[in-house]
């Protein structure tokens, strides 16, 4: 039957009812309204409508590339859809990408393999997403088919390819953990063997939510020298890290590094101070906002900036702290020591110089080529332990230079915690470079810090380098 090249036979019925063609071409047609008895096997329903879509179709879906997590979200709507169905006592045994438009929500343009539960097919029925048993008209429609079909669609996903046609050939199954049982179990020639709609929704809702959980771990490096100042004697540069794993979907790292000031030791003492109070304070419980966990570093700031001013005399230090929730980073700085994102070979500053350099150089008076030359480099506008309370706007946190509050870290994302002795002779595109080319992280830190000492190392210098490591089995 040809009803018009933009429009689309989805499923007929028998008995009178409302047909509605949405074309501008047809006029709508009106029937007799009628009751539709669902137990009556040989009725089906005729619904007119557009076809979908080229380029939003499941067809044109299936040609690129999708992330694990992606691939679970369209084929669990589509599970939903045939339980739903099934619930209703209809079986879907095949699908036509072609006909199937993604989006919110999944819309489907041909019911035509959709069959009342219990039938027997007068003829043998294949297809890229038909269960094998179907090729036969021995067995009648039930469930498990459905979710062969489900599974197949999954296949296609995963694999970029189709099932094979004979079905004498062992299907190959990419072995990945969980998908690989689940592929496993639903494209079994047995149909007993094959789960339930019901059984196969829960199971690809509780994989995708495990898969959107990655495990996290982290890769630390890390050196630190005094340098080769003969007015330098001690290392005033103290740094630290703290790691928690509540689980393998949620690990906390908190790193700090902080650059002391003053002479003598009370640099040294400085620094110290504030590193203990980052790393002795107990992490809060992990269901605050990211706003909680802001305040939280923030007060960690402010105490450490009371320790200091009571405990040191003319001293002082900057202080730079990261810490990450899983993917989720927040960072807290005061000072001239530096917090870099190494991304895919791109180096990003996140954090603000608090120095007169960095003021003329945003008032145009200098250029960032005369910083590292120019005679008040050292001055610092913001330190700890320089004022005995700290204003609202003091500490500075991501959405200076990101605009956001937190940012969401990728696999393989290296973030980098350094004092000016590495910055000022070692420049971001040096360190993007050294940790781009060495894919080992302590040996980049090292390149690092040879590097500065080759420079002449006129200052204490500390390199902290963290890899965030995203897997999800």
């Amino acid at each position: 039957m040809v009803v018009n090249a933009n429009i689309l036979v989805v499923i007929e019925i028998e008995s009178p009812l409302l047909i509605r063609c949405v074309s501008p071409d047809l006029e709508d047609e009106y029937y007799p309204e009628a009751e539709i008895i669902t137990n009556t096997s040989n009725q089906k329903l005729l619904l007119l409508t557009y076809l979908p879509h080229e380029n939003q179709t499941l067809e044109t879906w299936l040609q690129t590339e999708h992330t694990l997590e992606e691939s679970l979200l369209i084929t669990s709507q589509i599970c939903q859809l045939f339980r739903y169905l099934h619930q209703r006592q209809w079986c879907i045994i095949n699908i036509m990408p072609q006909f199937m438009q993604i989006g919110k929500p999944i819309e489907f343009f041909d019911l035509t393999s959709a069959y009342p539960v219990g039938e027997n097919l007068n003829s043998g029925l294949m297809g890229n997403y038909c269960a094998p048993e179907l090729a036969y008209c021995k067995y009648p429609i039930q469930e498990t088919m459905s979710s062969y079909t489900v599974a197949a669609l999954l296949y296609h996903i995963i694999h970029h390819q189709n099932l094979p046609n004979d079905p004498t050939i062992e299907i190959q199954i990419n072995p990945i953990p969980h998908l690989y049982q689940i592929l496993k179990i639903c494209l079994s020639p047995i149909p007993e063997e094959r789960f339930t709609l019901e059984q196969l929704l829960k199971i690809l809702v509780s994989t995708r939510q495990e898969i959107s959980t990655p495990d996290i771990n982290w890769e630390i490096a890390s050196l630190s020298t005094v340098g080769l100042s003969i007015n330098r004697l001690q290392n005033e540069d103290n740094y630290g890290i703290k790691q928690q794993k509540n689980s393998n979907q949620e690990t906390i790292i908190l790193g700090a590094i902080a650059d002391g000031m003053g002479g003598m030791s009370q640099g040294e003492l400085a620094s110290k101070l504030a590193i203990q109070t980052i790393l002795e304070t107990p992490i809060p419980p992990t269901n605050q906002t990211k706003e909680q966990y802001q305040e939280w570093l923030k007060s960690l700031f402010i105490q450490a900036n009371e320790t200091v001013s009571n405990q040191v005399k003319e001293g002082g230090t900057t202080l730079s702290v990261i810490f990450a929730i899983s993917q989720q980073l927040i960072i807290s700085h005061v000072g001239d020591s530096r917090i870099y994102l190494l991304r895919q070979g791109e180096i990003k500053q996140l954090s603000q110089d608090h120095s007169l350099v960095a003021i003329l150089l945003a008032s145009g008076q200098i250029t960032a080529d005369e910083i590292s030359t120019h005679p008040d480099r050292n001055v610092l506008t913001k330190s700890i332990g320089g004022k005995r309370r700290l204003s609202d706007d003091y500490v500075q946190d991501l959405r200076q230079t990101t605009s956001e509050l937190t940012m969401k870290l990728i696999n393989q994302d290296i973030i980098l915690l350094c004092s000016d002795g590495v910055w000022d002779l070692v420049s971001q595109t040096e360190l993007a470079e050294n940790f781009t080319n060495q894919s080992n992280l302590q040996t980049a830190v090292n390149v690092t810090i040879n590097q500065v000492l080759e420079r002449g190392a006129f200052d204490n210098a500390t390199l902290l380098a963290l890899r965030c490591l995203v897997s999800y089995f």
